[in-house]
């Protein structure tokens, strides 16, 4: 297997094929219902994408291979996919590898990269407050109409974005109070790429 060195954040190399997002920080070390949380979302973003190729492959081979295309296999591989969209993202902000542009920071002084990072927790923290209250608002109005194809209540397509910011809130908040008062055991968001870049 191919090893990349790792001279700052490591002294093992690390290994093409290792899943970083497997690592474990200070909260899921010490709580088995925090940690089982976090596989949730993973296990559930899982069933999602096969439960989004199952349906668009049904769509393609009853529209174009059997001629009959069944109505409600558009509307609910948007379901899907937009829950898809909502609960990976709460996966992927409770891993702190949310994309991010971290050429700049990786070179900077360690307290500046600290610093800038504290402050993207913030301004992350309030989105996700500002996001939440809309989807809220919007799943209110929706509530009486329902879905076309599949009869479901719309507010199911939208309570997507109420869940999925919920989740990045307050993993972005834990991951804020780590990153402040458990530096050594909370995860680098700019760990991850600065092993792969071997930085």
């Amino acid at each position: 297997m191919t090893e990349l060195n790792s001279p700052s954040t490591s002294s093992e190399p690390l290994a093409i094929g290792d899943d970083l997002s497997l690592e474990e920080d200070y909260i899921e070390k010490r709580s088995k219902s925090y940690r089982w949380l976090i596989k949730t979302y993973r296990a559930t973003s899982w069933v999602l994408i096969v439960g989004v190729f199952v349906t668009v492959m049904l769509q393609v081979i009853t529209r174009y291979v059997l001629k009959s295309p069944l109505s409600w296999t558009e509307e609910s591989a948007r379901l899907l996919l937009v829950w898809l969209t909502f609960t990976a993202a709460g996966y992927v902000s409770s891993r702190r590898a949310h994309i991010s542009v971290d050429i700049i920071t990786t070179f900077l002084p360690k307290k500046l990269s600290e610093a800038i990072g504290v402050f993207a927790d913030v301004m992350s923290i309030a989105s996700s407050i500002i996001m939440l209250i809309a989807g809220i608002l919007l799943v209110k109005i929706v509530m009486p109409v329902s879905l076309p194809a599949t009869g479901l209540p719309t507010d199911l397509l939208y309570s997507a974005a109420v869940v999925g910011f919920a989740i990045m809130l307050v993993h972005t908040a834990i991951g804020l109070y780590l990153g402040l008062f458990h530096k050594d055991e909370s995860l680098d968001s700019d760990s991850p790429a600065g092993k792969l870049e071997g930085i």
